[in-house]
C-alpha cells in the first residue's frame, strides 16, 4: 500500500479504525449513535492508503485509516526516502491509463523512461475514475470535467450531442451509427468506429 495524503474525518465514511490497539478492524461507517451524540472520531485526522487490490477495494481502492501513534500499527515499518527506481527494471513498469482520462499511473516516483513521451509527467490521482486527474501534495485529487469510462463494445444509434470526455479503454470499441456533435469540453479517447458522422 501506498500513503497518498491525509484528510478530517466527517460523518458517513467508511474507516478502518486502528485506535487503542485495534489491529484487524474492518471498516466502520462513522456516524451518530440516534441519540443526539455525534461519533467521537469526527474531526480526527485520518491517513489514506492506496491499495493493490484496484477499484474493487474497500473505498474505490482506498483506505482510510485512525492510528493515535504509529506503535499502535500492527506492522509499522519506515524506510528512507526519495525512492528511486532502478534503471535495470524501468521497462518492467507498467505505464497505463486505465480509465481513459489522460493521465497515467506507473506506481511510485517519477514518469518511467518507458512511457510514452505524449504521458503527462504527474502520475494519475485515481486511475480507476475518470473524473479524478493528478492528485497534489495534500493528497486532494484535480476533478476533471464530467467524463465516463467505455470498457465494453458500445454503439452510439440516431443523433446526439456529447459535452462530457469518454474514455475507451481495454476491450471497450464505440461505434457511432448516426451523427454526433462533440460540444464544450467533450472529447473522445480511444478507438472508434463510424458508420455515421
Amino acid at each position: 500500500m501506498e500513503l497518498v495524503g491525509y484528510g478530517v474525518v466527517t460523518e458517513g465514511m467508511s474507516i478502518n479504525d486502528f485506535l487503542d490497539g485495534n489491529y484487524n478492524a474492518s471498516p466502520a461507517t462513522i456516524g451518530g449513535n440516534g441519540l443526539g451524540d455525534s461519533d467521537p472520531r469526527i474531526g480526527m485526522t485520518y491517513w489514506k492508503f492506496k491499495n493493490s487490490w484496484g477499484a474493487n477495494g474497500a473505498n474505490n481502492g482506498y483506505m482510510y485509516v485512525l492510528f493515535d501513534t504509529p506503535s499502535r500499527m500492527y506492522k509499522n515499518y519506515s524506510i528512507t526516502t526519495p525512492i528511486l527506481l532502478s534503471t535495470s527494471l524501468a521497462r518492467d513498469v507498467v505505464c497505463e491509463d486505465a480509465d481513459g482520462d489522460g493521465y497515467y499511473f506507473w506506481g511510485l516516483g517519477p514518469k518511467p523512461t518507458n512511457c510514452p513521451s505524449w504521458v503527462p509527467d504527474e502520475p494519475d490521482g485515481d486511475d480507476s475514475d475518470i473524473n479524478y486527474g493528478p492528485m497534489d501534495e495534500y493528497g486532494y485529487l484535480e476533478q476533471l470535467t464530467c467524463g465516463y469510462t467505455i470498457n465494453a463494445p458500445t454503439t452510439y444509434t440516431g443523433n446526439q450531442t456529447l459535452s462530457c470526455r469518454i474514455g475507451i479503454v481495454n476491450e471497450g470499441v464505440l461505434t457511432i451509427t448516426g451523427t454526433t456533435t462533440m460540444s464544450g469540453n467533450a472529447k473522445i479517447r480511444g478507438w472508434v468506429v463510424g458508420t455515421g458522422t
